[in-house]
């Protein structure tokens, strides 16, 4: 928050916004790793093994991560790429 200006209610809005979806991912990585990267599903009869639907969700939230991290309107310029 040091970075961004926490006057903007957009600003402060992404911020938030990344913060959820960056609890989220590590949720979902907590979930992976209780019940492991592949499942088994039962449907009457058959059973079949898939990779965790969680490891879907995880790509589709780190994508919206890095979309996010763009958009951010940083108050020091002169800072690394990491944002450090």
């Amino acid at each position: 928050m040091k970075n961004v200006n926490i006057n903007s209610a957009r600003e402060v809005e992404k911020v938030k916004r990344y913060l959820n979806l960056l609890d989220i991912y590590y949720q979902l990585d907590d979930a992976i790793k209780e019940q492991g990267p592949v499942v088994t599903t039962e449907n009457g009869k058959q059973s079949f093994v898939k990779t965790h639907p969680a490891i879907d969700a995880k790509n589709k939230i780190n994508t919206a991560l890095l979309s996010l991290e763009k958009t951010f309107t940083f108050i020091d310029s002169d800072q690394d790429d990491d944002g450090l």
